[in-house]
Order: structure tokens, then C-alpha cells, then sequence
């Protein structure tokens, strides 16, 4: 889903995060929630990782167990069988070291960031008690013709309605 951007109004992210929360709160607990993460450019995420590497004391990942179909991939299936078998919503992964130590560059780092920023989550990396990068604070962000927007919604309108 795409969000515009209008600070008169607010956040994006926090607005959506608001909506998914009240329509959660009235809706019974089922199977089913809406949860609301960012798509990310994971090279901002790869960039704060080489530059602090040897100092990164954390990386965590809260993931959201999928509820869609279609989703296929390692980390998908361990977290539908932990949405199915568990019950979780969310997941949370964090690799902690007190010396700075970790390694960011293995195959379950990258795996589980490609997860987190194709919106399956959040991800996080700390410098001892500072946090370097929250992929809340980098969002994708597309920009629109508004006179294109509103050709191709016109389109799209008598597409539909063309009998």
C-alpha cells in the first residue's frame, strides 16, 4: 500500500500503524491481523553495517509471521510454521555481542534483511547503546506526477466502468 506523505497531516507510517492497531482492537482475535512495516532500500541497511562492523553490538529483526499466500522462502515458511504451530504474530530475532563482534555478512543476516525490508518486519543495528540504523527512519519513498496519477486513475475509471 502506498501512503502520501503530508506533513500537515502526519507520519505516514504512524498513521497506518494507528489504523492496523484500531481495526485490530475491534476485530476478534482471529488467525488474521494487519501489520504495518516499511519497504526499505536495504542498502542503507548494508551500509551501516560495513561501517560499523567491529563495533555492532546488536542486530535485531522483528519479523511479522505472513498471513498472505504466495509467500515462499526460507524464512517465510519457518515463520508461517511459528504463525501455525505457536500462534506468533511476530518473531523477534536479535544477535547480540557485549564486544562489538558480530558479523553481519552471513547468509541468515542477508536472508532475514531481505525479509525485514520487502515490509515482512523491522530491523535494527546498535553500536553499544546507540542505535545506528531503524528501518522506520528509512522508508522507500516514490514521488508522483500528480497530472499522471490522475490521467491514469481516469484510465483506470473508464476501463472499469466501459460497458
Amino acid at each position: 500500500m502506498a501512503v502520501e506523505h503530508d506533513s500537515r497531516v502526519g507520519k505516514p507510517l504512524a498513521l497506518m500503524r494507528s489504523l492496523a492497531e484500531s481495526v485490530n482492537a475491534r476485530t476478534p482475535a482471529t488467525y488474521w491481523t494487519i501489520s504495518v512495516n516499511p519497504i526499505t532500500d536495504s542498502d542503507e541497511f548494508w551500509t551501516v553495517a560495513r561501517r560499523y562492523r567491529g563495533a555492532i553490538t546488536e542486530i535485531s529483526f522483528l519479523f511479522i509471521a505472513p498471513n498472505m499466500l504466495g509467500v515462499s522462502d526460507s524464512y517465510a515458511d519457518d515463520l508461517k510454521r511459528m504463525r501455525d504451530e505457536e500462534n506468533a504474530q511476530e518473531v523477534l530475532l536479535a544477535i547480540r555481542n557485549s564486544s562489538g563482534n558480530i558479523n553481519p555478512e552471513t547468509r541468515q543476516v542477508h536472508q532475514a534483511e531481505e525479509y525485514v525490508s520487502k515490509g515482512g518486519g523491522r530491523s535494527k543495528i546498535k553500536s553499544f547503546r546507540k542505535t545506528m540504523y531503524d528501518s522506520d527512519a528509512h522508508i522507500s519513498k516514490i514521488n508522483f506526477d500528480a497530472k499522471a496519477l490522475s490521467d491514469l486513475r481516469d484510465a483506470v475509471v473508464d476501463e472499469v466502468f466501459r460497458t
